[in-house]
């Protein structure tokens, strides 16, 4: 009986397509989210999502759009150096957004505008906005070893969030992949490298399919565990790399759940800065 006062859809795309016979019934799971909603509540959605815009649009929620691109109807509105108002006021400039990257303006107008629908007034949301960094687990910095970032994206546990994470780095680029399989298209990702995607290290369960898929494109190799992964992107690594656990999988054929593969990997990290 669950019934959302707000209800916040980010964007739609293919996951848990091994639980779900076809994507149409995972669209439908998720739209189960509005489907207790009366004409009182919430649907904040991002308009730039063409399939979401189309899968709520029999609700009787009040729909409130927020998106990256030119939406009137919108509480707030980004341009390329700031976020708006309705009423044209400057919010904040984007160089004080405290988290970087496209996919993060897009969660952070997201949660701007539920938290203007609750009465958050706009210095607060401002505020938070430059001083939210992020959480764990979600493109989160480790550390800087002999020149080389050690980026920790455990929760990328499906395509679309490593392809997110793809385009936030300009610097050559160490992906560790794998785990268990959740039916996803991993060639999916090469359009998303931008030439910077230096190899792949593929391990768990999905190591062999990854290859398959991924090895006459790109440098790809494949090891049992994260471990394995990881000492083996440490030694073919140089000053300026990323080393980036991004694995668009599950984590449950090797831990229980993907907070604990990234602690996994940030106890590793920190074992090799400590050598």
């Amino acid at each position: 009986h669950f019934k959302p006062y707000i209800a916040i859809f980010l964007n739609i795309t293919p996951d848990h397509l091994n639980r779900y016979p076809s994507m149409k019934e995972y669209i439908a799971a998720k739209m189960n989210m509005w489907s207790r909603q009366t004409a009182e509540d919430f649907i904040v959605y991002n308009a730039d999502d063409t399939i979401l815009v189309e899968e709520i649009a029999e609700s009787t929620s009040r729909k409130i759009a927020f998106g990256l691109g030119h939406h009137p109807e919108a509480i707030f509105q980004p341009n390329r150096t700031k976020i708006y108002t309705k009423e044209h006021a400057t919010l904040i400039e984007m160089d004080q957004l405290a988290l970087p990257g496209r996919h993060n303006l897009a969660n952070v107008l997201a949660a701007a505008t539920a938290a203007h629908l609750m009465g958050v007034p706009n210095k607060t949301i401002k505020a938070t906005m430059s001083q939210f960094s992020g959480v764990p687990h979600r493109l989160e910095p480790v550390a800087e070893i002999n020149g080389v970032t050690y980026i920790n994206d455990s929760k990328a546990t499906n395509l679309d969030a490593v392809q997110v994470a793809l385009e936030s780095f300009s610097q050559p680029i160490i992906l560790l992949l794998g785990g268990l399989d959740k039916g996803g298209d991993f060639r999916s990702l090469l359009p998303h490298t931008h030439n910077n995607l230096k190899e792949v290290i593929a391990f768990g369960q999905a190591k062999e399919l990854i290859l398959t898929k991924l090895r006459d494109a790109v440098r790809s190799t494949s090891v049992m565990d994260l471990k394995e992964a990881l000492n083996l992107a440490q030694n073919c690594s140089q000053p300026g790399d990323v080393v980036l656990l991004s694995p668009g999988c599950a984590s449950f054929d090797q831990f229980k759940n993907f907070e604990e593969r990234g602690d996994h990997f940030r106890s590793l990290v920190t074992v090799m800065e400590k050598a």
